[in-house]
């Protein structure tokens, strides 16, 4: 099957690109063993960790990673937080330096704000240019299971089928985090989704055929799924 594209750009030759999802797989999962005390158990108790979820392992692989384009310093001031830079235009042709602005919470008055985040609203102004094949859109959101990172990209749908411009991503910041927030982080995750109809259709006999594959499935220790539903997701 003939790959589809994703085609970016960046405004300036120095900002970081858009990447894959696997390039950015986070430290912490990487440290988990598959066994919990490096020994396959089933009784007592289940030694199996959540490295043998392939479900939670293609969350981190799927798609393309939108990154920080340069290094930002997050400060906790009186006044709130405060993030800041260094980069600046040095050449006449490059005049987009608004990397971050604070908007107005009247923008969404009514948004709920997550227990540990700041009330101040936040947006990436991205430094990528992206363009999708037609029949396609992307689903922009925050990186999934990412809850490490210091902040909280909000989601959206778009059909970038034109070379769309760097726009601004909204986002909220965690509560007392100061620090720098490296180039190259990931701020968004980037899933391309076919446009198509689709119908939600109530099947009774889905129950019935739930519980055989769950019997099924108990017939192996573990992997069962992985080795005869999971299909290898490509994204190069």
């Amino acid at each position: 099957m003939k790959p589809k594209k994703l085609q970016y750009d960046v405004y300036h030759p120095v900002f970081e690109p858009i990447t894959y999802m696997k390039s950015v797989f986070p430290d912490w999962f990487k440290k988990i063993e598959k066994f919990n005390g490096g020994k396959l158990s089933i009784i007592p108790y289940n030694t199996i960790t959540v490295k043998s979820c392939v479900p939670f392992m293609d969350a981190f692989l799927t798609g393309y990673c939108m990154p920080t384009p340069v290094d930002f310093l997050v400060e906790q001031t009186k006044l709130g937080p405060k993030i800041s830079w260094s980069w600046f235009d040095t050449e006449e042709i490059y005049k987009e330096t608004d990397f971050i602005i604070e908007r107005d919470v009247g923008m969404i008055p009514t948004l709920p704000i997550p227990k540990g985040y700041h009330h101040h609203h936040f947006s990436w102004g991205t430094k990528q240019i992206l363009k999708v094949e037609d029949g396609y859109s992307l689903l922009i959101t925050h990186p999934l299971n990412r809850d490490d990172l210091p902040f909280r990209t909000l989601s959206g749908v778009v059909d970038a089928n034109y070379a769309m411009n760097g726009g601004k991503l909204p986002f909220l910041l965690q509560e007392g985090f100061e620090g720098i927030i490296k180039a190259g982080t990931p701020i968004a995750q980037i899933i391309p989704i076919k446009r198509e109809p689709w119908v939600l259709e109530h099947n009774t006999n889905l129950l019935k055929e739930a519980k055989l594959a769950r019997s099924t499935s108990l017939k192996t220790i573990f992997g069962w799924y992985r080795d005869k539903w999971w299909n290898r997701k490509e994204y190069n």
